[in-house]
């Protein structure tokens, strides 16, 4: 169970005629001493479509806690919002809510 603060982008995804619904996942962004806000707010803004502003509350929360959820969806949605997390090297899983 993550202790990390909820800020995050939610997306609930129901399948159709009664089927159980799919699993959620979230992308957990992990706090970084070797990269530049700059760096993570445009990595946080590209991967999930916010604002600079709310990139940049992402990236105090994961300097204060250690972590923030940033992103709450399909596991194949959540391993596509990470790619530009990993793509500069930030630490971040994604792993069941």
């Amino acid at each position: 169970m993550s202790t990390s603060p909820v800020l995050h982008t939610t997306k609930r995804l129901d399948t159709d005629k009664g089927k159980e619904k799919e699993k959620r996942w979230h992308v957990l962004l992990f706090n970084c001493e070797c990269h530049t806000y700059d760096d993570v707010v445009e990595a946080v803004t590209e991967a999930i479509g916010c604002t600079v502003e709310q990139a940049i509350q992402y990236a105090l929360v994961a300097e204060q806690f250690g972590q923030v959820s940033i992103f709450t969806g399909s596991y194949e949605e959540c391993r596509k919002v990470e790619r530009p997390l990993v793509r500069i090297g930030l630490r971040s899983v994604v792993e069941p809510v």
